[in-house]
């Protein structure tokens, strides 16, 4: 996540309020931008609420688990350890890297 959360730093084409964020999941890479509203603390939060939606969104998606060869979802157990799948969130300079069961 980047951008211009205020109160000063803004331009025309980039004023306060504009947020960058990215989420991927196994190749799945997405991107957005928003221009978000209100004070810095606003937008921090603002910002974080997004990113968080994104990556649930991401997670949810039916492209987001494996599948097997003829189309079937991979549906893990005891026998059939799973891939490891990373979650990478970055927020205000913090990273958090883990697998994801």
């Amino acid at each position: 996540m980047t951008g211009i959360a205020g109160p000063g730093g803004g331009t025309p084409e980039k004023p306060v309020g504009t947020v960058w964020i990215a989420a991927r999941v196994q190749t799945d890479t997405r991107t957005v931008k928003r221009v978000l509203p209100g004070d810095r603390e606003e937008v921090r939060r603002r910002s974080a609420q997004a990113a968080l939606d994104l990556l649930r969104r991401l997670l949810a998606a039916p492209d987001a688990y494996p599948r097997r060869p003829d189309g079937t979802q991979l549906v893990y157990d005891a026998y059939e350890p799973p891939q490891p799948r990373a979650a990478v969130l970055l927020l205000h300079d913090w990273s958090d890297t883990r697998p994801v069961a």
